[in-house]
C-alpha cells in the first residue's frame, strides 16, 4: 500500500501557515499542497517566542516571496552546520510536522534519504 503524501497548508497570500488547525486554516483562507522538498535561498525575518517555548524564526523566499517558519532546534542545527550566513540560508529545504504545527528545515548532510 502506497502512503498517502503529506499535506502542508498555505494562506491565500502564499505564506507557511504555523499549523493545521481547522480556525487557522479558515481564517486564512487556507490552502493545501503536497510536501515537497524545494532548493531557494531564504532571508531570515525575525524570530517570535510563542507561549509554552514554541519559538520559531520566520524567513522570506528570496525567489517567490513566501513567508516560512523554522522550528528553533532546526535553525540551531543550520547554525552548527554554518549554513547561515549574512542573514541567508541557501540549500534544500523540507517541510516538518510536529502534531498539528508545521514548519520547514534545511536538508542536512544527516538528513538525507
Amino acid at each position: 500500500m502506497s502512503k498517502k503524501p503529506s499535506m502542508i497548508w498555505f494562506s491565500d497570500k502564499g505564506n507557511l501557515l504555523s499549523s493545521c488547525k481547522k480556525w487557522e486554516i479558515s481564517i486564512n483562507h487556507g490552502k493545501s499542497e503536497v510536501a515537497q522538498d524545494f532548493n531557494d535561498q531564504l532571508i531570515y525575518l525575525r524570530m517570535i517566542d510563542f507561549s509554552q517555548g514554541a519559538a520559531r524564526v520566520y524567513f522570506k523566499s528570496v525567489s517567490s516571496g513566501r513567508e516560512y517558519s523554522m522550528f528553533l532546534d532546526d535553525f540551531n542545527k543550520a547554525i552548527l552546520a554554518n549554513e547561515f550566513n549574512h542573514n541567508l540560508l541557501n540549500g534544500t529545504f523540507r517541510f516538518v510536522k510536529r502534531g498539528v504545527a508545521q514548519s520547514i528545515k534545511l536538508v542536512l548532510q544527516d538528513d538525507a534519504p
